[in-house]
């Protein structure tokens, strides 16, 4: 390009893709960090979860399998009265020497339970931050979209 007052055409142009070439590389690396995020490092704040899990995730149409926009949203699931309930809890025991009463085993029965609590609460922390970069690279691929379509329309 030979210099002169004004940019050619084509200089303008290879400056502006350049220029959201590196916002896209940049934005992709900020959702593979989020993507990539471990439940024990920390939750996703309310505020990004009321923003983007459930806003700009309805906006993007993002949703869960088994989720559409017609479905409704998350409606928790409610404990049935005999659901956790052991031994004599559960509606006594008929036997008099009944493996229920034994205190070790009721005692690892809890410890496997808790760590099953504790793996499925890791497993819906780290759903939670995938499903947030998910959301926001969905918007983020609309806007370089429409970026680039006002790029073209504005270089003329």
């Amino acid at each position: 390009m030979v210099p002169s007052e004004s940019i050619p055409l084509i200089g303008k142009y290879y400056i502006a893709t350049m220029t959201m070439i590196t916002a896209s590389t940049a934005l992709t690396i900020f959702i593979m960090n989020i993507h990539h995020c471990r439940p024990g490092t920390w939750p996703v704040p309310p505020w990004a979860r009321w923003l983007i899990l459930h806003h700009m995730a309805r906006l993007c149409c993002v949703y869960e399998v088994g989720e559409s926009c017609k479905s409704p949203r998350w409606v928790p699931r409610r404990r049935s009265p005999m659901e956790g309930e052991v031994g004599a809890e559960a509606g006594g025991c008929p036997w008099d020497c009944c493996l229920c009463h034994h205190d070790d085993m009721l005692r690892n029965v809890g410890y496997i339970a808790g760590c099953f609590r504790r793996h499925r609460a890791s497993q819906h922390r780290t759903a939670e931050w995938k499903k947030m970069a998910k959301v926001m690279d969905r918007f983020f691929m609309w806007v370089f979209f429409l970026m680039v379509f006002l790029m073209s329309v504005l270089m003329n």
